[in-house]
């Protein structure tokens, strides 16, 4: 696993001057594409595959929301494909043994294209090599949650019961290495503060784990946890991400309750693969970006609970690379560790 390591850090170098030479697509640009090339997409036959995890999940979700607009604007059918588990890497390696003709996509998020590839010696892909960025699709709001039995309301309460518990506060996740296995570990860290971790098939699982009182904390999708909370069934400590959520503005951040620079915020971007022909990766990558700016889209975001990413594809290599940077230093310190 070492030499795959070394293998995404040296990679990681050329990452910037590699996604410059792809650069997708200046608006004129991609007017002029949109104009031209789509009858391509719809005479090959085949449709888009759009590659998600399994039916459900935040992948998932994302491809049915841009499902109808990717196949009205390429006059072509697209066909949501789920491949769940083992971190997304399944998704991932489904879609790099597909052909190189720009008719398969990925949903990729922090889990696939970052942790995994860092953590497992079986992923048999690199993100940066393997893949292009086509274009950031939303963002998920994130919170940390606890049972009602901890008794704690806010981030000060919970690092004071924290200290004076007679064993590590547990903390529930949809498995190792995923979003909410690092969110946990970054903030208790950053704490000094110790942890048991309890990995679950799911954070839908590890929520109701909460409730039950049977784990102390959780940490998933906002908008999973409002209805509970709303319910008096379970406390919001605090939102993961750099600001507040539009869903509910009156959760303060973790780092604005004295964890400063602390932020974990899933992600997710539409991948191809890096040897797709450049015209139909920047037809692509220009009917995404129109698509995501759409009503129809938005509205669906919002009923999801997804908040839009409206940035350039830089903004998800940068992301990457941090993300990357992160986790790796996670791994050196003995908090994750690689299979």
């Amino acid at each position: 696993m070492g030499r795959g390591i070394g293998a995404l850090e040296a990679s990681a170098e050329w990452l910037d001057a590699r996604r410059r030479r792809r650069v997708f697509l200046g608006q004129a640009a991609g007017v002029g594409l949109s104009t031209i090339l789509p009858p391509a997409f719809a005479q090959s036959g085949k449709g888009i595959r759009l590659l998600a995890l399994e039916v459900g999940a935040q992948s998932d979700m994302l491809a049915r929301a841009l499902q109808p607009g990717l196949s009205n604007a390429l006059d072509t059918p697209v066909v949501v494909e789920n491949y769940g588990g083992a971190g997304g890497k399944i998704a991932a390696q489904m879609a790099l043994r597909s052909e190189p003709d720009g008719n398969t996509l990925l949903v990729g998020g922090a889990n696939n294209m970052v942790m995994s590839p860092l953590l497992s010696n079986s992923a048999g892909y690199d993100p940066v090599r393997d893949f292009v960025v086509l274009a950031p699709i939303a963002t998920v709001p994130f919170a940390v949650a606890a049972s009602t039995q901890l008794g704690v309301t806010d981030l000060p309460s919970l690092i004071a019961a924290a200290r004076t518990a007679k064993q590590p506060l547990s903390g529930g996740s949809a498995g190792v290495g995923g979003s909410a296995h690092v969110a946990l570990e970054v903030l208790f860290h950053q704490l000094s503060l110790p942890l048991l971790h309890v990995p679950f098939r799911g954070t839908a699982t590890a929520s109701h784990e909460v409730v039950a009182g049977r784990i102390d904390l959780v940490v998933t999708d906002l908008p999973r946890l409002l209805p509970l909370a709303r319910d008096g069934r379970l406390r919001i400590l605090g939102v993961t991400g750099s600001r507040r959520s539009v869903l509910a503005p009156e959760i303060p951040t973790i780092a604005e309750q004295g964890a400063g620079g602390f932020r974990v915020e899933p992600w997710y971007a539409l991948y191809c693969r890096t040897d797709v022909a450049r015209s139909r990766a920047d037809l692509l990558a220009s009917t995404v970006q129109r698509i995501s700016a759409e009503a129809a889209y938005l509205a669906q975001l919002q009923r999801i609970g997804f908040e839009r990413w409206n940035d350039t594809t830089d903004a998800v290599n940068v992301r990457m690379k941090q993300d990357r940077e992160r986790v790796l230093g996670l791994v050196a310190s003995g908090l994750l560790r690689r299979e």
